[in-house]
Formats: structure tokens, sequence, C-alpha cells
């Protein structure tokens, strides 16, 4: 695939989950080989954590929340020339916010829009969000709980696609184990023998991390808690592991920097959150660790932990549920082990970061297609087709496409020429040419190519036919043929969505000039000489190729 140009847009200032993602997105994606544009407020954990990478930053957007229109349009201007001057193929909103200021500056720019959704609660069904379904481009949604919702309240077919957030295997990994272990062992002097509960995250009441603290209030002494983060609820945390009698069973380490060790140390971890969790970042991050995994029953987290195989679920707030669910892994370590493992193997096979950008290009690359048709960009074989769209090119009078096409990798081809060109364009084009012989318009009409040219005389097809099979695009050589274009005015609206595009064939190389006669005279007064055999000439004799681009003027 070819190098896309990709802007995202993230309003939000500190960091959390939907942040993590879209940095991660944005830098896997860079070293892929795109160009990646971050838009983001002023001071924004985004921009700053991928300072120093080469993910360019667009300046000067406001991104604010709620009713402000100069602040809008004053995005909209800013976005609106970014994508004209930056050529953007995808723009990737993760709030509301900036998802309606980048649908009202795409219109004509052949950029797809793309948003994120991780919030589980649901959404409303109104005129504004219906014309958002209309655009290039589709929604992510970052669980399967999630995705029911936006089915729902979608029309039929609108483009909903999965987003699998990945994580760096090479980070976290159960080879770290033994010597994080001991370093836990000696930062806490931990007794030999103790089960190390973990949990990371936000210290908020929403996370469950009191929850947590109940049920290990009755666990045996041997069984620690530990958690990392910061947030309003520590000093509440700390107040009520006293009163259960945890003072020394439970150590509140704040924010970490050193995450990926913490987690290799851990005997289980826990999640007992009793929010949407549309993301988890930190129960991934634990699986691809290879730690035991608890999580409670509520947003993506069953996307993630398969009961009684990648790791175990309790119903949301359910304090014995919870203690039991950990008295279990407590007594019996084998078990720990199995659920490590296969965690271990889950993330491997399914949320790789890898894996996470395959799927994000194979729901970016129909879109931008369709973007870019609708704007009229220059077609690019790498992104408006694939290797495995079948071409036919009806009435050929040379090979210029077939050319053009086997070196952009779509090999697919099938010519038809004339019985009397048939020879020569067989023998330019080598034995292993797909040349046919083209006996009328009825070839044309009943095919299964997916890209149909009406090259010659068979543009006449446009003005008989009213259905092409299940052709997708009808390109027509735009250079030489006036006809052409009442041709596509007429055949947009028989084929709707699908339309025309031209494709002028490319310039000829033109043979050099022969040099001029040496003067008569001999040498000027000067001294000085006749120019040079070859010199290029700058009058109206020069022959500097004409320029020619194939392009797309498709109505949609």
């Amino acid at each position: 695939m070819a190098p896309l140009t990709i802007l995202h847009l993230c309003s939000l200032t500190r960091w959390n989950g939907t942040v993590h993602l879209a940095a991660a997105l944005a830098r896997g994606q860079a070293a892929a080989g795109h160009r990646v544009i971050v838009g983001a407020r002023a001071g924004a954990a985004l921009a700053a954590r991928l300072a120093g990478t080469s993910v360019e930053r667009a300046e000067g957007l406001l991104l604010r929340h709620g009713l402000f229109p100069a602040a809008f349009a004053h995005d909209v201007w800013r976005i609106r020339r970014c994508l004209r001057e930056e050529r953007v193929d995808v723009v990737h909103a993760w709030q509301s916010a900036e998802t309606w200021v980048a649908a009202a500056a795409l219109p004509g720019s052949g950029a797809a829009l793309f948003r994120t959704r991780s919030i589980v609660k649901s959404v409303r069904d109104h005129g504004p969000r219906r014309l958002l379904d209309r655009l290039p481009g589709g929604t992510f949604a970052t669980c399967s709980r999630i995705e029911g919702i936006l089915r729902d309240a979608s029309r039929p077919g609108a483009r909903i696609f999965p987003l699998r957030e990945g994580v760096d295997l090479a980070r976290f990994h159960p080879a770290r184990r033994a010597a994080a272990r001991a370093e836990l062992e000696n930062e806490l002097g931990l007794a030999p023998g103790a089960i190390v509960v973990l949990n990371v995250g936000r210290l908020e009441p929403v996370k469950g991390q009191a929850l947590l603290l109940r049920a290990l209030a009755l666990l045996p002494a041997n069984v620690v808690g530990v958690i990392a983060g910061e947030g309003s609820e520590r000093e509440a945390l700390a107040t009520l592991a006293g009163a259960l009698g945890l003072a020394g069973r439970v150590h509140l380490l704040g924010r970490r920097e050193d995450v990926s060790g913490i987690l290799a140390a851990a005997d289980v971890y826990v999640l007992a959150s009793t929010g949407s969790e549309g993301s988890s970042r930190a129960t991934l991050e634990a699986m691809a660790a290879g730690v035991a995994t608890i999580a409670a029953d509520v947003g993506m987290l069953p996307d993630l932990v398969e009961h009684d195989r990648t790791g175990l679920l309790f119903p949301a707030g359910d304090e014995a549920a919870l203690a039991a669910r950990l008295g279990e892994l407590v007594r019996d370590p084998g078990r720990r082990a199995a659920l490590g493992a296969a965690a271990r193997a889950h993330v491997e096979a399914e949320r790789s970061e890898a894996a996470m950008l395959a799927d994000v290009e194979r729901a970016y690359l129909p879109e931008v297609r369709r973007a870019r048709s609708r704007a009229r960009r220059p077609l690019d074989p790498r992104l408006d087709w694939d290797e495995s769209t079948r071409f036919l090119e009806c009435d050929a009078r040379t090979n210029d496409l077939a050319r053009w096409l086997a070196g952009a990798g779509c090999s697919c081809y099938l010519g038809l020429a004339d019985p009397e060109r048939l020879p020569a364009l067989r023998t330019a084009a080598g034995s292993g040419a797909a040349l046919h012989a083209w006996h009328g318009d009825e070839q044309a009409r009943k095919n299964n190519a997916q890209v149909l040219v009406l090259a010659g005389d068979s543009g006449r097809a446009l003005r008989r036919a009213r259905s092409f099979g299940g052709v997708e695009q009808i390109l027509v050589p735009a250079a030489g043929r006036p006809r052409a274009a009442i041709a596509r005015r007429r055949l947009a609206g028989l084929l709707s969505a699908r339309g025309t595009i031209d494709v002028p064939r490319p310039p000829r190389a033109r043979p050099p000039p022969p040099p001029p006669p040496p003067p008569r005279g001999g040498p000027s007064a000067s001294g000085s000489t006749s120019p040079a055999a070859g010199a290029p000439s700058r009058g109206r004799g020069s022959t500097s190729p004409r320029r020619s681009a194939w392009r797309d003027s498709s109505p949609g």
C-alpha cells in the first residue's frame, strides 16, 4: 500500500486510555512509513508524548468542547488549510468535538473521516449524525459492546470497524519475571512466598480499588495488595486499608514509570472497575506479561478476558465474587501459571501492535479510495486498487495501460484488441500478455471485471448500455476524445455512485530534434560558436514532454 498522509485530531489534554491508544497508533503508523500529523490543544499530553518522534504537529488548533462558534470557525479554517496544503488522505478524530470540526472542513478535500468511540453509553440517532455516516470514512469501536450500540443506532450498512488495541510484546514479556520479582521484594520488603495482587490505574471511585481492598481483607495474610497510580482517592484508600487491618499488606506506590517491571513481578492482576472501560491498556499489558488476570464484566474487558481460559471474570461491584476468584488463584499456583500462559498466547495472536495497525489500514483503504474518487484526485494504483482488482480494456490500441498497471503490481489485466492489431500488440507486450480479440460491445456489457476501460471505439457502448454487470469503475481515455465528457455526464446518472474516470494515456517520448546546421560564415566575430548538437531548444520547437496525469473525475 502506498504511504498515506494521516491527520489525528485529539481534544483531550490529560493522559488516559484514549490518548494512549491515539499515541500508540500514531507512532506505529509513522514507523510503518505513513506521514502522520497530530492536531491537539496547547499543552496536551498527546503532543508531549509524541515529541521527538517523526510525527508532525499541526499548530494553532483550539478544539474546544461545547458551543464556541468563533473557536469552531477558527479550527475549521485551519484544518481545511492543512487538508489542502498537506494533501491529507485520512482524518482520524478521537472525540466528538474534533469530529464535527473535521466534518465541516472535509467537503472537497479528498480525505476520509474516521472517528473512534471508546465510551460504553447510548448513541443518539439524529440528522447530523446520519450526515456523518454518508461521508467517506467510518467509526472505530474499541469493543464489541460499543460496536453493538453503534449498529443499533446506525442505518443498515453503516461502516463500523473494530479497533483492537495492541501492546508492545517485547516490552511486556514473561521473561522479565524473575528479575522484576526480586526488585519488588527488595523494594517493599515482601516475605518469601507472598502472593502479589496488583492493580494499575487512576485512583478514582470508578476504578474499584476500594472493592479490591475489601476483597483482600477476606483472604489469607500472605496475600499482598500493590496499587500503582495517582488520583483523588489516594487518602481514602489509605484510610480504608487501615480500617480493614490491611496497613501492612497494602502498598500504594503512586505514579510509576516502570509499569512493565511491576506487572512482571505480580502473581495476579485485578481490575475491579465499575465504569464503562471502553479500553483497558493496563489489563492488556498484564496479560502480555503472562500474569493471571481477574477483571470485572464491564465494557471491553470480556473482549480481552475469556472466562476460565485467558483469565477470570466476576460481576462488577460484587465483593464476595471477587474474593472467591482471588481465593481460587491463591490456592492453585498451577492454574495461575496456566491462565497467564494462555493470556500471553492470546495477546500474541490477536493483540499485537502489528495486528492493530493492519486492522486500521484495512479499514482505511476502501474509504480512502471512495474519498479520492469523489474529490477527483489523481489515480494511484496502490491506493485506488489492489493486486486482485480485475481490469478489462476494450479495443486496446497500445500497451500503455497494461505496463502501468503491471508496474504498480496490478496483474489481473485482460486486453481486447482488434484482430488486425492483436499480433503487433502481443509481440510488443511479450508472450505473457493477456490479450484476446475484440469482437464488439457485447464483451463490454458481459464480463466480470471490476474496472472497465473503454478505449478506442468501444466508448460507444456508453450510449447504448444501461448495465455493465458488476463493474465498479469505468475508465475512458480522455486525451483526444471530445465526446467523452458528454458520455460521462450521461453515465453518471445511469451508474449512480460508480461514475466514470478519465485516464489520459502517458505521453510518449519524442525523438530529439536534429542538430541545427552549422553557420555558413563560421565562428562569429565575437568568437562564439553555434550551439552543440543536441542542445535543448527553448523556443517554440521545445521538446520537453507535455504534462499528463492519471486523473480521477468520478462524481462519487
